[in-house]
């Protein structure tokens, strides 16, 4: 489900959606694959940049966005994510995701 280096090199991205939280980008792939990707910048530790990595990751399994089989998406939280609780994260994702249908 996960996606690779590789997989950066040869999918074309496009921002879909630009929220509070996050921006997320859509590129075609023959199976569904997300990434989250966060920088050091956003971020500053890397115990919190997995926190939110596992938060966004769940809450993608959680809303059950993965009707779409043959998309690759990458999401790109904000600093404003270290405040929000999980359910703000999940509803955003269901909101972010609902432009892909």
């Amino acid at each position: 489900m996960r996606l690779s280096k590789k997989d950066f090199d040869t999918i074309r991205f496009s921002t879909i959606y630009r929220g509070r939280l996050f921006d997320v980008k859509k590129g075609e792939s023959p199976s569904f694959k997300v990434s989250c990707v966060i920088s050091k910048k956003t971020i500053k530790t890397a115990t919190g940049r997995n926190v939110i990595r596992r938060k966004v990751l769940h809450a993608i399994r959680e809303a059950s966005v993965l009707e779409n089989k043959t998309s690759a998406l990458c999401v790109y939280p904000k600093k404003e994510i270290q405040e929000a609780n999980y359910q703000d994260i999940v509803s955003e994702i269901i909101q972010a995701f609902a432009t892909l249908r």
